[in-house]
């Protein structure tokens, strides 16, 4: 019986002091593109950049939200088998529905290095839904900004 009251007591404490975030908030249709279009979202999605291209965009959208509803977008590197974070964004929704968010990352200064990246779009909650989408960075894919072949991409200290 002594060893029973005190697990009860932590029982009950977790019970009651624990919090839980659900979320009836939804991602869909997370696409990449270098510029958002007129309706603030990538009308189409593309999975082959230029080490040129001004930035990388990603959009989605958002249904079911709450008021204060957070999507974090992460945008990492793939090397072999590691996954180096770039940078995170947070969107913070103030008023609750659906909407259209993006989210974007600039180029560094000596352009994108080739290779392959990944964005990860996720409602941040305990069962929020998540969405990736893996692309690549390569010499030979069209850019807004002009002749891939200039540029010599090596991954900055520090990205």
């Amino acid at each position: 019986m002594k060893t029973i009251l005190p697990l009860l007591w932590v029982g009950l404490g977790c019970l009651f002091g624990c919090e839980f975030h659900y979320s009836t908030a939804r991602i869909d249709q997370l696409r990449l593109c270098e510029q958002a279009g007129e309706a603030g979202r990538c009308e189409t999605s593309s999975d082959l950049f230029s080490p040129q291209s001004p930035q990388f965009t990603a959009s989605c959208q958002l249904s079911g939200a709450p008021s204060g509803t957070r999507v974090v977008f992460h945008w990492y590197y793939l090397q072999a088998q590691a996954r180096q974070l770039i940078d995170s964004v947070v969107f913070h929704m103030e008023e609750g529905n659906s909407a259209a968010i993006r989210a974007s990352l600039s180029a560094p200064h000596q352009g994108w290095p080739e290779g392959v990246y990944e964005v990860r779009a996720r409602v941040q909650t305990d069962n929020g839904n998540q969405q990736t989408q893996t692309f690549s960075v390569q010499a030979s894919a069209p850019s807004a900004r002009g002749n891939a072949s200039q540029i010599q991409p090596h991954l900055p200290a520090g990205f």
